[in-house]
């Protein structure tokens, strides 16, 4: 059984034609491969036509990532992501959606925006937010302990996550287990764990525009932003809790046994 993760067949293949060999030569002696998202066994498909393959996401502990006290009505609105800022995941997106955002919005509220995570756009993130003006409301938290994340995701009011490349959402699922609703990306990892206007709202890649749409639409809607909040709970309590990602584990491990005693060897 050979797991794929996400760069391993997203952007190792494209390095050069061996490396793409390379790629076809491992998923082709495998008895059964194991994909952490339904996006990334399309992906493999483009490099072993009839693979037998096993979808089995990444579980979260529903335990740890769970909803706090039911929130009281406040002035200001937080919006966070907690990703690392690297180019492949659009925070400076974010900023730019930000800015229009706090232009739109038609509420008494304040806004805040929190950056959580740390890497080589940092200094360049800061100065984008200086140049859009909107750094009196926007913090760089830096990267924090993965204990220390339900407890902030507890405390937005809405996530955002809008990469430009990802084979599967674990912080959209987390922020969704703890009752956040979410605004991301059509990239193929946020978007398949998103269900549109019910978990959160699904925007298109580089697009600042449609996302401060999205989350003024949300801003100025409690009760949407408290029904996507529970709706978010409850998918990754059926689809995405660590009991939920084992089953489908033991399942694949048993179809691959069973595929190794009832056909030839591959290799």
């Amino acid at each position: 059984l050979l797991s794929v993760w996400g760069s391993d067949v997203f952007e190792f293949p494209e390095r050069s034609r061996l490396h793409k060999k390379l790629l076809t030569d491992n998923l082709a002696r495998a008895t059964r491969i194991a994909s952490t998202s339904a996006a990334m066994a399309v992906r493999i498909k483009e490099f072993l036509p009839c693979p037998a393959i096993d979808v089995t996401p990444f579980g979260i502990d529903i335990e740890a990532f769970s909803t706090g006290p039911t929130p009281t009505p406040q002035d200001t609105i937080t919006i966070g992501t907690v990703k690392s800022l690297d180019p492949r995941y659009g925070i400076d997106v974010l900023l730019r959606a930000f800015k229009h955002t706090r232009e739109r919005v038609s509420t008494g509220c304040s806004l805040r925006l929190r950056i959580i995570g740390d890497g080589p756009q940092r200094q360049e993130l800061e100065a984008l937010a200086r140049d859009l003006n909107i750094h009196d409301i926007t913090s760089f938290e830096g990267r924090i302990s993965h204990e220390a994340v339900p407890g902030v995701l507890r405390e937005l009011d809405i996530f955002a996550n809008l990469s430009r490349t990802e084979s599967f959402g674990v912080s959209i699922l987390e922020a969704g287990a703890c009752g956040v609703p979410v605004v991301v990306s059509d990239a193929p990892g946020p978007a398949e764990v998103t269900r549109h206007g019910e978990t959160g709202i699904v925007t298109p890649i580089d697009d600042p525009e449609i996302v401060a749409c999205a989350l003024v639409a949300l801003i100025e809607a409690p009760e949407k932003r408290a029904f996507m909040g529970r709706a978010a709970r409850a998918l990754v309590k059926r689809n995405y809790s660590w009991t939920r990602s084992v089953e489908l584990m033991e399942a694949a491990y048993a179809n691959t046994i069973f595929d190794y005693k009832n056909t030839s060897p591959r290799f």
